[in-house]
């Protein structure tokens, strides 16, 4: 299987992202962890810019 990845950009999200996100992370916790997450709980940790910023020394994300 070939995989081209010139079609795919790479940008910061925005808030209007936000709904998406939290989106994915509850379908993603639902699929790999059979959790049901609380979506107003999931929508404000979205939301809150600080608990997803990144410290200046990161390189990568990594997710264990």
């Amino acid at each position: 299987m070939s995989v081209s990845f010139e079609s795919i950009v790479i940008r910061g999200a925005t808030a209007e992202d936000a709904h998406a996100l939290a989106q994915f992370n509850i379908a993603m916790a639902e699929e790999t962890e059979d959790r049901a997450l609380d979506p107003v709980t999931v929508h404000a940790g979205v939301r809150d810019r600080k608990s997803t910023r990144l410290n200046s020394s990161h390189q990568i994300i990594s997710y264990a």
